[in-house]
């Protein structure tokens, strides 16, 4: 892989629990410019029923190979990739018209690492969320978990990062993700709203037991996060 291969595998784990949002997930990824594979990955549910839900979408389907969850399924995907850049999408999210050439063209600059603004639907309303900078570093990661540095704006260089498979009931992991890209080179930000956020399809949000485990993970991994009095009592 050089770094002028803009080509992009999209990764996309699911449960098979809302196979109406995955196919309108599918075709987000398969609209954008730079699309050169989409890997769906089945999370404990059989791939053939997924495969089923997203039949005459020109995609590949795949059962986690890695340990069960969200972690899992997305190294999964990243492992099959064999694309010059790797992008997350959840199943229940969709990318908006000219996501991916937008973010492309932030890293020209030499970012290996993009995300990008959101729109949050809930509710029945819509609402924008962006950064207000074209740069993310550690440091406002630290301060604010900035909720539009989502996973499903997540694009990277394929092999320059993994997820990390520890993470508690899969919680924090793209928190975890974003600030240890971030720590070495600030996140590149197309600031616009290029991913719809649906969140209350989320499957994590009433877990209280695996956000408190979270939480407590990602102190041990970032103690930095204690030391900034607003991060810490975010956290807290």
């Amino acid at each position: 892989m050089t770094p002028s291969d803009t080509s992009v595998g999209v990764v996309i784990p699911t449960r098979g629990d809302r196979a109406e949002w995955l196919r309108e997930a599918v075709r987000g990824a398969l609209d954008q410019e730079h699309v050169r594979d989409v890997v769906v990955v089945a999370d404990g549910v059989d791939a053939l029923a997924v495969a089923d839900q997203v039949d005459g979408l020109p995609v590949r389907v795949l059962p986690n190979r890695l340990s069960p969850g969200l972690p899992g399924a997305r190294n999964t995907g990243i492992a099959a990739c064999a694309t010059g850049l790797v992008a997350f999408c959840d199943d229940d999210d969709v990318w908006l018209p000219g996501k991916l050439a937008a973010q492309v063209a932030a890293m020209g600059a030499g970012a290996w690492f993009a995300g990008c603004g959101i729109e949050v639907e809930y509710g029945g309303r819509v609402v924008p969320r962006t950064a207000g900078t074209a740069t993310v570093t550690a440091a406002d990661l630290v301060r604010s978990r900035m909720v539009m540095v989502h996973s499903s704006t997540f694009l990277f260089r394929r092999g320059a990062i993994w997820v990390d498979e520890s993470a508690p009931g899969g919680q924090n992991e793209d928190w975890d993700l974003a600030l240890r890209a971030a720590k070495r080179r600030p996140i590149a930000c197309a600031d616009r709203p290029l991913v719809r956020v649906r969140w209350g399809g989320s499957h994590y949000a009433a877990r209280w037991a695996d956000r408190i485990a979270g939480l407590e993970w990602m102190l041990a991994r970032h103690p930095e996060l204690a030391e900034d009095p607003r991060g810490a009592a975010r956290v807290y």
